[in-house]
C-alpha cells in the first residue's frame, strides 16, 4: 500500500484539495479509517461516492460492485489505463477521468431519479453540465451501445472494454450541431496545463492524484439541449444533459442570532446563476422584522456578551479560526461565488477568496496591534487615549467579488470588538450565507455576527434607519450611497462610503508599454469588468496612440469568453440581465453617441443563453460622452488620446468620481509629479491594482467618503475615549468659597 493525495480540479471536481487514500499496487483505491471523506451527499464529491460506492450501493438500490475501483488514467486519454505516467517534472500524476470511468458496477439497474439526484446532491447547485450528464446518462441511460446485457453506462465499458487509450474517435453533437470530433486522447485538458496551474497555489509532490473531467469544446449546453455523443466501436449516447427541473435549488435563510431561520413574513425570492438565468437558490426576503430581530441580538451581544471585553488576543484566535475554514472549504466557497456571480472561477479560486481568509488574518494582528497614547503632564497628570469599540455596525456590500468584500468589512468590525448585521446584495446572497457557516463553526458568540439577506428598500434602508445601530459602512453605487446618508442622518450615524468609479489609466510614451498593455487590459477586463477600481479610461498618448490601441483591441478580441466554470474562461458572464441590459445600453450609447466600437459589446453568437457580452473597445471618444463621464460597470473600455501632461490629468479629474488612477511613464519624477495632480484615492504608477492591507482604501469626491484598511478601519470601527487621571492633589479653585481666584485658576478652561 501507498499513501497518495487527491488532487481535484476542472468544472466537475471543485473538491477537497490534499485528501488521502491509499493505492494499492493493482491501482485499487482503499479508505483508510483515519481519513475523512465528506458523504456522497454533499456539493462537489463525486471522487468520494467513485470510491466509496460499495458503502452506499444498497441505500441507493443499485447493484453492488465486487469493490470500488478507481482508475488510473494516462492524460489526455478517455478510456482506462491503470499505467502512472511520468512527466520531466519528476513527479508522477495519475489521471482519473471521471465522466466516463465513475464505477457503479456492470449490473446496475435504474434507480428513481430523486435517490439519483441525492448522488450528486449540491452539485448541481452549480448548474454543472457533467453533474446533470452524471444523473441523466448514467443512472437513467437511454443508451443504445454494443453489449447491452453486460452493461449500462456507457463509461463502464469504455473502461473494461477497451485495451488501448487513446485508440477511439469520439464525436460530440449539441441540438445536431457538431461541437468536438477527433481522438480521445486529444479530447481533454492536457494534464501538464494542470501541472502548471496546481503549481501557481500549491507544491506537487511525488504520487499526488490529478483528477480532471473538462472536455474541451463541448460549452455551452444549456437546459432542453440535446446532446449526441457517439464513441467509435461502443455506442451512440443521446439524451438531453440538463432535463429542466435537474437542478437543486438552494435554500437560503437569515442567520440571526447564532442561528439560520426563514424571514419572518415567509417570503422568498429567487438568485439566478448568471450563466443560464435558472434559479439557483430560493433566498429570504428580509422584512424591517428581520432587520429588527437581528439588530437587537447584535445588541444584546454588545451590550451583554463577551465579545467587545475579551482581549483582543482573544478576538484574534476567533479571527484566526475563520480563516482557518476558509481555506479549508476554499473549493466550495470558490465554486458557490463563481455560480453565484459569473466570475470564472479561476479568478474566484487564485484570487478572491484566499484573499477573504488573508483580511481575517491581517486583522486578527492588528486587533492586537492597535495603538495606545499616553500624554504625562509633569508629574501632575497621565492622560491616556483609549479605542473602545464603537457599538452595532450595518454592513452593506455590493455583489461583486461579495465574499472578499464581506470579509473586508467584518474582519476589522469584529476584530475592532463590533458586532454587526450584513445586509449583502440580493443578487448575490450566497457568499453570505457561507460566510455565516463559518462563522457558526468558529464558534463565535451568539449575536456578534447576523446576515439578514433581501432588498435596499425593504431590508438595508430599515438596518440604515434602525436606532440601534451606530454605524454604517456600504460599499455600491453613489446614488445609493447619498440615500444611505439621508437615511441615517436622524439617528446620527457614522458613516463609510465606498461608492463608485470612473479611473483612468494614463500611458505616455516613454512607459514600458507591454507591460502597460498587460496591466490595462488586467485592470478592465478581470472579474468581468465588474470592479470598482476598473481602469474604464484608457488615456494614451497621441504618439503612441495607434499602436498601443491597435494592440489592444487585438488582445481585448481575444479574451475567452465562456462558461465560468471551465479553467481556461477569462471573461464570465455579468451578475444578472437587468446589469446586462444596462451595460448594452451604454454600448448602444456610445455607438450613438459617435465613438467607435473597435471590438466586442454584442452577445456572442455561441452563448445564446446567460448574460455574456463580448469584451469591448470604444476608440474616439470625446470626454463628454457618457460612456466617458459615467461608470459602466462592465466590460468596456473608452479611449481617450491626450498632447501634453497637463492635457492628460485634465482630461483624467474631469469626471465627477475620484476612486483610482493608474499612470505609465518611465520618468519616476513625472509620475511623482502626475499622481499627485490626480484627484483620486489610490494611485498607482507602473502597475495594476495591487493592495497593501496596510493602506487606507477610499476615493475622493462621489467615489465616497472615508477610508477603510490597516489602522484606517480602525479609525471607523473604534471610538476615542480620552482618560485623565490626577496623579496628586492639584489646586481647584473653590468657586462660592469667598476665595480670591488665582489668576492660573481658569487657564485652560473648555467649554
Amino acid at each position: 500500500m501507498r499513501r497518495v493525495r487527491f488532487l481535484a480540479q476542472g468544472r466537475l471536481h471543485h473538491g477537497t484539495w490534499g485528501e488521502e487514500v491509499l493505492l494499492d499496487e493493482s491501482g485499487r483505491a482503499w479508505r483508510p479509517d483515519d481519513v475523512t471523506w465528506l458523504p456522497p451527499v454533499t456539493p462537489s464529491k463525486i471522487l468520494a461516492f467513485a470510491l466509496t460506492y460499495a458503502d452506499h450501493a444498497a441505500e441507493l438500490g443499485v447493484g453492488r460492485p465486487e469493490e470500488p475501483v478507481l482508475f488510473l488514467k494516462p492524460p489526455s486519454a478517455l478510456v482506462g489505463h491503470r499505467a502512472p505516467v511520468v512527466y520531466p517534472t519528476g513527479v508522477e500524476y495519475l489521471h482519473y477521468e471521471a465522466e466516463l470511468a465513475v464505477v457503479i458496477g456492470r449490473r446496475c439497474r435504474r434507480v428513481r431519479p430523486e435517490a439519483a439526484r441525492d448522488v450528486v446532491k449540491g452539485y448541481t447547485v452549480a448548474n454543472d453540465i457533467t453533474a446533470r450528464d452524471f444523473v441523466r446518462n448514467f443512472y437513467r441511460p437511454p443508451v443504445k451501445a454494443k453489449g447491452w446485457d453486460t452493461f449500462l453506462p456507457l463509461g463502464p465499458a469504455l473502461v473494461d472494454d477497451v485495451a488501448e487509450p487513446g485508440a477511439l474517435t469520439l464525436r460530440t453533437y449539441v441540438n445536431g450541431e457538431l461541437r468536438q470530433e477527433g481522438n480521445t486522447r486529444d479530447l481533454f485538458y492536457p494534464l501538464e496545463e494542470l501541472v502548471a496551474y496546481l503549481s501557481t497555489f500549491m507544491t506537487l509532490e511525488e504520487d499526488d492524484v490529478i483528477l480532471t473531467g473538462t472536455p474541451r469544446g463541448i460549452s455551452p449546453v444549456h437546459p432542453g439541449d440535446l446532446m449526441r455523443v457517439e464513441v467509435e466501436g461502443i455506442g451512440v449516447l443521446e439524451n438531453p444533459v440538463i432535463a429542466e427541473g435537474t437542478a437543486e435549488v438552494r435554500i437560503v435563510r437569515h442567520f440571526i442570532d447564532g442561528e439560520f431561520v426563514d424571514a419572518a413574513a415567509g417570503r422568498t425570492f429567487q438568485s439566478l446563476n448568471p450563466a443560464t438565468n435558472t434559479p439557483i437558490a430560493e433566498v429570504a426576503a428580509g422584512s424591517a422584522e428581520d432587520v429588527d430581530r437581528a439588530v437587537r441580538a447584535a445588541r444584546r451581544a454588545f451590550d451583554d456578551g463577551p465579545w467587545p471585553r475579551m482581549r483582543a488576543a482573544d478576538r484574534a484566535r476567533a479571527l484566526q479560526r475563520i480563516a482557518d475554514i476558509i481555506e479549508r472549504r476554499v473549493e466550495e466557497i470558490s465554486l458557490a461565488e463563481c455560480v453565484d456571480t459569473g466570475i470564472p472561477y479561476t479568478q474566484v479560486r487564485q484570487g478572491q477568496i484566499p484573499r477573504a481568509a488573508e483580511n481575517f488574518r491581517f486583522f486578527a494582528e492588528m486587533a492586537t496591534h492597535v495603538p495606545h497614547e499616553a500624554f504625562p503632564v509633569e508629574g501632575a497628570f497621565v492622560n491616556y487615549v483609549q479605542r473602545v469599540p464603537a457599538g452595532v455596525a450595518g454592513l452593506i456590500t455590493p455583489w461583486n467579488t461579495p465574499f472578499m468584500l464581506e470579509s473586508w468589512k467584518v474582519a476589522p468590525c469584529l476584530a475592532a470588538g463590533c458586532t454587526c448585521v450584513l445586509k449583502p446584495a440580493e443578487w448575490a446572497p450566497l457568499s453570505a450565507a457561507l460566510l455565516a457557516e463559518v462563522v457558526r463553526e468558529a464558534d463565535l458568540p451568539a449575536g456578534v455576527f447576523n446576515v439578514v439577506q433581501g432588498f435596499g428598500e425593504t431590508a438595508g434602508a430599515p438596518l440604515v434607519a434602525h436606532p440601534l445601530v451606530n454605524l454604517i459602512s456600504f460599499t455600491g453605487e453613489t446614488t445609493t450611497g447619498r440615500e444611505i446618508m439621508r437615511n441615517g442622518a436622524a439617528t446620527l450615524k457614522r458613516f463609510s462610503m465606498e461608492l463608485g468609479g470612473k479611473s483612468p489609466v494614463v500611458v505616455f510614451p516613454d512607459a514600458d508599454l507591454e507591460r502597460a498593455l498587460d496591466a490595462t487590459i488586467f485592470g478592465q477586463y478581470t472579474l468581468n469588468g465588474e470592479r470598482c477600481t476598473a481602469n474604464s479610461r484608457l488615456l494614451v498618448h497621441r504618439r503612441i496612440h495607434d499602436e498601443f490601441v491597435g494592440r489592444l483591441v487585438e488582445r481585448v478580441a481575444r479574451l475567452r469568453l465562456g462558461d465560468p466554470l471551465d479553467p481556461a474562461t477569462e471573461v464570465g458572464p455579468l451578475i444578472h440581465p437587468e446589469h446586462w441590459e444596462r451595460v448594452y445600453g451604454y454600448v448602444t450609447l456610445g455607438v450613438r453617441e459617435g465613438a467607435r466600437l473597435a471590438t466586442g459589446g454584442r452577445r456572442p453568437p455561441g452563448l445564446p443563453q446567460g448574460n455574456y457580452l463580448e469584451p469591448a473597445v470604444f476608440t474616439g471618444v470625446a470626454t463628454t460622452m457618457r460612456i466617458a463621464q459615467e461608470e459602466v460597470f462592465g466590460p468596456v473600455l473608452a479611449v481617450i488620446p491626450f498632447e501634453s501632461e497637463e492635457e492628460a490629468v485634465r482630461l483624467a479629474n474631469g469626471v465627477r468620481y475620484g476612486l483610482a488612477a493608474y499612470v505609465w511613464t518611465g520618468d519616476l519624477s513625472r509620475g511623482h509629479r502626475v499622481a499627485a495632480a490626480l484627484e483620486a484615492g489610490l494611485v498607482w504608477v507602473n502597475s495594476q491594482n495591487v493592495r497593501d492591507l496596510r493602506t487606507p482604501f477610499g476615493g475622493m469626491k462621489d467615489s465616497g467618503i472615508g477610508r477603510e484598511g490597516g489602522r484606517y478601519s480602525f479609525d471607523f470601527y473604534q471610538e476615542y475615549k480620552t482618560i485623565h487621571i490626577a496623579l496628586g492633589a492639584h489646586r481647584i479653585p473653590r468657586m462660592g468659597t469667598g476665595e480670591r481666584e488665582r489668576e492660573t485658576d481658569f487657564r485652560g478652561l473648555d467649554g
